[in-house]
Order: C-alpha cells, then sequence, then structure tokens
C-alpha cells in the first residue's frame, strides 16, 4: 500500500490491525524486534492534541470506547474521568455476588448476622463455617461488608 505524504513523496506503509481488548482497542507495534501495545485514544490524542499534563488520562467523554474521534477524546485526570463515567452509567464495579472472587452471598452474610445476633456463634466459629477471615465476620456484623448495596437488587 502506498501514500501521499504532505509534502509530495509517495511512501510505502502497511495498514494497522486494530484489536479489541476487553474495553479499549489497541494497535501493535514493533521496533527492533520488541512488539508493544498502544491504546488508539491515547495514540489519537497524542497526534492532536500533543502530551499530557502529568497525571491525565486519555477519557473518552460519550462512555464510548469503540469511538476514538477526536470530538470524543480529552486528556483528563483519574477524578474527571471517573466523573464521566459515572455520568453515562459505564462503572465497573462489581460488589458482593457480582464479585468474581467473592466466598460469600448476600443470603449468607445475612445467615452470618442472625447466627451472631442469636449467640450461636462467634467470629471465629463462623469465619470457620463460611470459610472466610474473622475480621471479614466481623465487618459483615457491623455492616462494614454486606450491606444494601451487595444485595442481589442492586446487582447489575
Amino acid at each position: 500500500m502506498s501514500r501521499v505524504d504532505a509534502s509530495g513523496h509517495r511512501r510505502v506503509g502497511r495498514l494497522l490491525k486494530l484489536h479489541w481488548m476487553g474495553r479499549y482497542y489497541q494497535i501493535f507495534l514493533t521496533k527492533n524486534s520488541i512488539t508493544k501495545g498502544f491504546q488508539v485514544s491515547r495514540l489519537v490524542l497524542l497526534g492532536f492534541s500533543g502530551k499530557p499534563k502529568k497525571n491525565m488520562q486519555a477519557s473518552h467523554l460519550n462512555g464510548k470506547t469503540k469511538n476514538n474521534r477526536t470530538t470524543n477524546l480529552a486528556w483528563e485526570t483519574s477524578k474527571q474521568n471517573a466523573a464521566h463515567h459515572h455520568e453515562h452509567g459505564t462503572v465497573t464495579r462489581h460488589f458482593g455476588e457480582t464479585n468474581g472472587s467473592s466466598k460469600l452471598t448476600y443470603k449468607k452474610a445475612q445467615k452470618i448476622r442472625s447466627l451472631y445476633k442469636n449467640g450461636k456463634g462467634n467470629s471465629y466459629t463462623l469465619a470457620s463455617k463460611f470459610g472466610v477471615a474473622q475480621s471479614t465476620i466481623m465487618k459483615i456484623i457491623h455492616n462494614k461488608r454486606w450491606g444494601a448495596r451487595s444485595s442481589p437488587q442492586f446487582a447489575s
């Protein structure tokens, strides 16, 4: 494939293949036999907006990460970017049962509270019974973990 650059010279090159990597498009570039992946959004911003200031990240303003047009991208702080995630509902937090590493369910947490309240187990015996740390049981008992937002009705 060839193209003509801004000065009128013919250049030979190749099209880069886009790779969907979970939530973002990436391309892979190789230099001196070392391949490195780059997020397309960052490359577009680098090319059209220049280098970011310290602690800035590429942000998709409308929340659609497949849209890498310059009108949808901006350098923003982590806090600004997180605020956009909340605005367009693209927050990807997994609480309670939706967390793949969870050992408990909301019903089990309710059962732990009930057993403890009725004197049918202390934090150590409950921890052993449910296969979690004693500190986890204490956090459940004191409503620091597995509160209302862990409830299945709040799962997305």
